[in-house]
């Protein structure tokens, strides 16, 4: 006697469906590890990282430093970036607070990310490369924020394709002062060093004219109006002399960049 056997295939509907299930799960794992890594920063006391032991402090600042810096906005996106960068500037200044309402938006950020994208890669690596440092030493608090944070990295960047990060265009640079973001490029740079000039050089002529002016003719109605005038016209002397030199340095850096930027630009022609 014999049996027959058969296989029962899945159809490509089915297996469609299969798919979306799964990366529905993961985006589910993804989203309760980043809640439950925000909900832990959110019991800790505002000093819990600040009185971390000196080698958790250093872990704790580095983890952070290593999040904040890079080209976030260009890895990631605006948006995203800005969470990140917060929740790197508060472990870098061991902010317990300002780290639980950073974490509170991790969550939003990485369902903002287009599905399978390399901004979505680069999030979740960003994440898991992040809780790296906090897992080492005793501290029980830190190590369950790791573990969530390195879990929801790892299923946020499942399955997405990371690309090459796409470099700066090569006429402009951007200038970063704290929060404070400027697109400098070539013109504005040749600009910049027109005004530094000018007001450098009304800076000079100034100070100048004032130094020209002997303090003997000058007649005052006691020693005390003479003090406070000599007083105040070297204050004056020096203010001006340290505008007009900060001028001078400000115009030769932006006629440095701007030639640079330039040298750039037509190499790349």
């Amino acid at each position: 006697m014999r049996f027959s056997t058969c296989t029962v295939r899945a159809g490509p509907t089915e297996g469609l469906d299969l798919i979306e299930a799964a990366q529905a799960d993961s985006e589910a794992e993804a989203v309760n590890a980043l809640k439950e890594a925000a909900g832990i920063l959110a019991g800790l006391d505002a000093d819990f990282l600040k009185n971390l032991p000196q080698d958790l402090k250093a872990d704790a600042k580095f983890s952070g430093f290593q999040l904040a810096n890079g080209p976030l906005d260009r890895e990631v996106g605006d948006s995203a970036a800005a969470v990140l960068g917060g929740l790197g500037r508060a472990f870098e200044s061991l902010d317990a607070k300002a780290a639980a309402a950073a974490a509170r938006g991790l969550a939003d950020a990485a369902a903002g990310l287009p599905p399978k994208s390399s901004e979505r890669a680069r999030f979740g690596r960003r994440l898991a490369a992040f809780a790296g440092p906090l897992r080492s030493g005793d501290c029980e608090e830190l190590k369950q924020v790791a573990r969530a944070l390195s879990a929801a990295g790892k299923s946020i960047a499942e399955g997405a394709e990371e690309k090459p990060v796409t470099p700066p265009s090569p006429e402009s640079k951007v200038l970063k002062f704290g929060n404070l973001q400027v697109e400098l490029t070539r013109q504005k740079a040749f600009g910049g060093v027109v005004v530094a000039f000018v007001f450098g050089f009304l800076c000079a002529r100034l100070t100048a004219g004032l130094q020209s002016i002997e303090p003997d003719s000058m007649q005052y109605a006691n020693d005390s109006a003479s003090a406070l005038a000599q007083s105040l016209r070297v204050t004056l002397l020096a203010a001006g002399w340290s505008c007009t030199a900060m001028s001078a340095f400000s115009a030769v850096g932006l006629l440095a960049l701007g030639l640079q930027m330039k040298g750039k630009g037509e190499d790349s022609s």
